[in-house]
């Protein structure tokens, strides 16, 4: 899905708050612009919330949607984050695989672009999940949403390739064990 001057139109004025310092590995400055017009959205993305320009490393820079140049552009306060926030999510026992809510917003800054998705269990929780994050493969000129496995055991963090897409961040976590699961996830 390609977004359109009426999709663009419904985001305007999407301003971030961020609230942590910029990581030395943030690659995108203030006066940069990405074009959004012609990339893949997935469905159901909502830009009217938080959104984050992912670097190849994984990186995050705070974002605000530019309707008349079609962009993305570092917030203009040079402000940069250093993650999504934290989503709560709870695995039932029974060895199924549940999908959490939607997490933050993300642009991936071209076709290499990564994101860290880190999870950790409550510590009243004693669960043993294994999770996979959302990312993306792309086939010619097609970008395919893909669940990787991230890992397993009560937290950790891997990166996994969104690549040239605007999407949110989203695990999967399946219960391992007699117990389910209460963790949260960036």
């Amino acid at each position: 899905m390609k977004l359109s001057n009426a999709t663009i139109g419904a985001i305007v004025g999407c301003i971030v708050a961020v609230a942590a310092l910029t990581p030395a590995h943030a690659a995108v400055s203030a006066d940069d612009g990405i074009d959004v017009s012609g990339m893949h959205v997935e469905h159901g993305v909502d830009l009217t919330g938080p959104v984050f320009i992912a670097d190849e490393h994984g990186g995050l820079t705070s974002a605000n949607i530019d309707e008349s140049r079609h962009t993305a552009v570092a917030n203009p306060r040079g402000a940069r984050a250093s993650g999504c926030n934290w989503y709560r999510m709870t695995i039932p026992v029974g060895g199924a695989w549940y999908t959490s809510v939607d997490g933050c917003s993300l642009i991936g800054i071209n076709d290499s672009a990564a994101h860290i998705y880190g999870w950790e269990v409550d510590p009243n929780s004693h669960g043993n999940p294994c999770m996979q994050g959302r990312g993306y493969n792309k086939v010619g000129s097609t970008w395919t949403a893909q669940y990787v496995a991230i890992g397993c055991g009560s937290y950790g963090a891997k990166s996994v390739r969104i690549g040239n897409v605007i999407t949110t961040a989203k695990v999967k976590g399946q219960s391992i064990g007699a117990t389910g699961t209460s963790l949260v996830f960036y």
